[in-house]
C-alpha cells in the first residue's frame, strides 16, 4: 500500500513538472538571466508583412526598385551588453546607448552625442534629418525589453497550451531541436496595460511606443471584447522569439496590436564600441 502511495505522488510530481505553464517558465528564467544578446524588434508586424509581401511582388516582376529597404525601417535591431551598453539600428539609422548618453551616427558619418537638450532643439526647430532622429530616438528608448516583457505577460495565473510542430521527427535528436510554440492566453490585466496603457495613448508616428491601429472603425466599442495572446517559439529550451498580438477596446476606440521580438546569439554577443563613440559616451 505504501509503495502505491510513493508511485502516486512520484507520478503526480511528474505531471506537475511537465505542465506547458512550468516548461514555459523554466525556459523564462534562462531567457531573463542573460545579460547580452542581440534581438529584433518589430513593433508592427503588419506593417513589416505589408513590406515583405511587397519587395517580393516587386522582386517577382523584375522591378529593379524593389523595396527591400522598407522591411528592415519597420525592425529594430538592437544589441546589448553586460556593461550597459546598447546598439540600435533602425535601417540606416545608428545609434549608441549607455545609461542616459546617447550618440547618433549622421548622413555625414558624423558621430554626434544627443542630450536631452539637442533632442528638443532638433524635434522642434531641426532639419528633416534631425527631426527623423528625434522621432528615432523617442522610440528606441521606450522599447520594451524582452525579459521585461515575457517576465508581466506570463504571469502564475495565465493559461498556458503547448504547440508541437505539426510534423514532429521521429529521430529523438532531431525532435528534440524542433520548434515548440507555447501560446499564453493574456490575462485582463495584462490586456488592459497592452490596450489603454501609456504607451497606446501616446500611440502615432512614434512606432515603437506599443503603436495601436484602428480596427472596425464605426463598430461600437463594446463589440470588441478585450483578447490577446503571447506566442513564445522555443528550440531545445531555448527563447528563440515571441509574437505579442492583442486587440479590445483602446482608450477611445478599438484597436489592434502586434508585436515581434526574434532572437540571436542570446546570451553570448560581445559588444565594444569604436573609439570615437566610446569617447563620447563617456563624455569626452
Amino acid at each position: 500500500m505504501l509503495a502505491f502511495c510513493l508511485i502516486a505522488v512520484v507520478a503526480t510530481t511528474c505531471q506537475e513538472t511537465a505542465t506547458p505553464a512550468r516548461e514555459l517558465a523554466e525556459c523564462v528564467a534562462r531567457f531573463a538571466a542573460a545579460d547580452r544578446g542581440t534581438y529584433r524588434y518589430s513593433p508592427d508586424v503588419a506593417a513589416v508583412e505589408a513590406a515583405q509581401a511587397a519587395a517580393s511582388s516587386n522582386e517577382a516582376a523584375g522591378s529593379r526598385s524593389a523595396p527591400k529597404g522598407r522591411v528592415a525601417r519597420h525592425t529594430w535591431e538592437v544589441t546589448f551588453a553586460s556593461n550597459g551598453i546598447a546598439h540600435y539600428e533602425l535601417g540606416n539609422a545608428q545609434f549608441w546607448k549607455q545609461g542616459d548618453a546617447l550618440v547618433v551616427l549622421t548622413r555625414r558619418e558624423e558621430w554626434v552625442s544627443l542630450d536631452a537638450a539637442l533632442r528638443a532643439e532638433w524635434r522642434a526647430s531641426g532639419d528633416a534629418e534631425q527631426r527623423a532622429i528625434a522621432r528615432m530616438v523617442a522610440d528606441l528608448t521606450r522599447i520594451p525589453s524582452p525579459a521585461s516583457v515575457v517576465a508581466d505577460l506570463v504571469s502564475p495565473d495565465a493559461a498556458v497550451v503547448k504547440e508541437p510542430g505539426s510534423s514532429p521527427p521521429a529521430d529523438p535528436a532531431s525532435a528534440a531541436a524542433a520548434p515548440v510554440d507555447f501560446v499564453v492566453t493574456l490575462t485582463p490585466a495584462a490586456l488592459d496595460r497592452l490596450l489603454r496603457g501609456e504607451g497606446v495613448r501616446r500611440a502615432g508616428r512614434s512606432a515603437a511606443e506599443s503603436p495601436a491601429t484602428p480596427v472596425d472603425e464605426g463598430a461600437p466599442v463594446a463589440a470588441q471584447p478585450d483578447h490577446g495572446t503571447l506566442r513564445v517559439r522555443v528550440v531545445a529550451g531555448a527563447i528563440v522569439a515571441f509574437e505579442i498580438e492583442a486587440r479590445g477596446r483602446g482608450a477611445s476606440e478599438p484597436v489592434a496590436i502586434r508585436r515581434r521580438y526574434q532572437f540571436e546569439a542570446w546570451g553570448t554577443a560581445l559588444l565594444l564600441a569604436p573609439a570615437p563613440v566610446a569617447e563620447l559616451l563617456a563624455g569626452k
